[in-house]
């Protein structure tokens, strides 16, 4: 009888430990992925290949005419799910800290994808204050070309003169990201 109740506690024991390691593994394999998901952009390219990508002021006028005029500057690129309520959320951060770090709107650029032209018009008339250019993605493009996953981490992207990315990642829920962007923007 004892021998039994031994066999099935060493059982249970290397059941819990198969289990739990596996889940760190899983666990540290996450978290390598979305360091991996960050340095897979390093830098964002603009061409031919990205279709349909117009200016939500006036569509007329499409990225590549646009960046034309840019000056040279670091700039936050932001990447953001047009029909989703969270990424309307974090715009309305991203226009409160503009604001109040009073930091000029033309070092953000905005890309909205997955959504209708429509849907994307209605969230720039629910921030009218957010005077950043917002282009229109409908074919997620821009994403694909820069390898930029639609529901990763990286669609916060921190960018020099040559568009290099510097950092990637919301500052919003890491301080340490948080200063690296204001440092490079002021």
């Amino acid at each position: 009888m004892g021998t039994k109740k031994t066999n099935i506690l060493i059982n249970i024991v290397i059941f819990i430990v198969t289990f739990a390691g596996f889940c760190g593994f899983k666990l540290y394999k996450r978290k390598h992925d979305l360091k991996t998901n960050i340095t897979t952009v390093t830098k964002i390219k603009f061409d031919h290949n990205i279709n349909g990508l117009k200016l939500l002021t006036d569509t007329s006028t499409d990225y590549l005419r646009y960046s034309r005029q840019l000056k040279p500057s670091y700039r936050i690129v932001l990447v953001v799910d047009g029909s989703c309520s969270t990424c309307f959320e974090t715009l309305i951060k991203w226009k409160d800290l503009f604001e109040t770090e009073h930091l000029p709107y033309e070092k953000l650029l905005i890309f909205g994808y997955d959504c209708t032209y429509p849907q994307l018009k209605y969230v720039q008339s629910e921030l009218p204050e957010l005077k950043a250019p917002i282009f229109y993605d409908p074919y997620y493009s821009f994403g694909k070309l820069n390898h930029i996953d639609q529901n990763g981490i990286n669609k916060y992207l921190l960018v020099d003169e040559d568009f290099n990315v510097i950092t990637a990642g919301n500052p919003f829920l890491d301080q340490g990201i948080m200063n690296t962007y204001l440092h490079y923007i002021k």
